[in-house]
């Protein structure tokens, strides 16, 4: 369940979202959602079908039965081009850069509220 915690991590980050956020959307506890991305153990399945559905990907995706190409080039098709700027120059890192990374970002819109898409600010 490797490929799990990898697209499930992957999934919240790039919602921007904690893991207290996912799991009080999947009505978890916190501890129970973490148990989950860091592999230490695997979620019910109806607990993972709420996971896709609450992430707007498949089953299959998140247990990394997914090998279709079209689906990552619709997935890439909803992000703005500044976006996808972003998304291609942290592909390049590795896990401690991209923490880097998110930890800019955090203090930013700390620092700057007013840089948020207004639908963000809603959250």
């Amino acid at each position: 369940m490797n490929e799990l915690k990898t697209k499930i991590i992957y999934e919240r980050k790039i919602k921007h979202l904690t893991q207290k956020d996912v799991a009080a959307a999947l009505s978890l506890g916190e501890t129970t959602y973490q148990s989950y991305e860091h592999g230490r153990c695997e979620p019910p399945y109806d607990v993972l079908i709420r996971m896709a559905d609450f992430f707007g990907v498949t089953t299959d995706y998140l247990l990394g039965r997914e090998v279709s190409e079209n689906a990552a080039i619709d997935r890439r098709k909803e992000l703005r081009p500044s976006t996808l700027k972003l998304v291609d120059a942290t592909e390049k890192l590795n896990d401690m850069g991209i923490a880097v990374v998110l930890g800019y970002v955090a203090r930013l819109i700390e620092d700057n509220p007013e840089f948020l898409l207004p639908s963000a600010r809603l959250r």
